[in-house]
């Protein structure tokens, strides 16, 4: 679902007129917002200058600001446009395997999209909390951002022991100065104190795949 035709009529136009807009017709307009067609990065990119919300807005990723109220954009007004990098949402069990792909493989991997604003690039990704070991922080159904890069002390990894079957989201602390050719060695430290902290050492081989770069709560209705 998305809130195309909610934000047009917050902005008080009629299709016709978001539709001269983006140099299309009205009936186009009406299939998008019915979602009978499907809207592509680019025109995603134009309906959130023409409309000034950002991509995530437009297509239910993001709330509605209480900017976004019933005010007319004059034609050809210069408007900035935000959250329009698309990052994969994937499911836990495909973290491993997406990982393990080429970027060529990545970007034909047909998966859900979630938008922001970070500078991304073909090693960030996204997946949904399921599990309380860093709530009251991080509570399952919000979204975690993830780009594959250097932890630094007090950073939030996302991180797997040796034989274990999933991944974890924990705080990383390290135990030692970093080496580049042996085991990681560190504490993954839920931030939730009912759950196990889990130390990777020479004893307990791991690998630390991603560092959070934005965290996404979603407020209940």
């Amino acid at each position: 679902m998305n809130n195309l035709r909610a934000i047009r009529e917050m902005r008080g136009l009629t299709q016709k007129e978001l539709a001269d807009r983006i140099n299309t017709t009205d009936v186009s307009v009406s299939r998008y917002e019915s979602q009978d067609s499907r809207l592509n990065l680019p025109l995603l990119r134009q309906l959130a200058n023409v409309l000034n919300v950002s991509v995530g807005q437009i297509v239910g990723e993001r709330p509605l600001p209480s900017e976004v109220e019933k005010v007319r954009i004059p034609t050809g007004q210069k408007i900035r446009v935000d959250d329009t990098n698309p990052v994969p949402l994937l499911r836990w069990e495909e973290i491993e395997p997406w990982l393990g792909l080429t970027p060529s493989e990545r970007r034909a991997k047909q998966s859900e999209n979630i938008w922001t604003d970070q500078s991304v690039d073909e090693n960030t990704f996204a997946i949904r909390l399921v599990d309380t070991s860093n709530a009251p922080e991080f509570n399952p159904e919000e979204v975690i951002i993830f780009k594959v890069m250097t932890p630094r002390p007090g950073d939030m990894v996302l991180a797997k022991r040796k034989g274990a079957i999933d991944c974890v989201f924990r705080k990383y602390r390290p135990l030692g100065p970093c080496s580049a050719t042996g085991p990681v060695v560190c504490d993954l430290v839920p931030l939730n104190p009912d759950w196990p902290t889990i130390r990777l050492d020479g004893e307990h081989l791991g690998v630390i795949h991603a560092v959070m770069i934005e965290h996404r709560r979603y407020r209940k209705p």
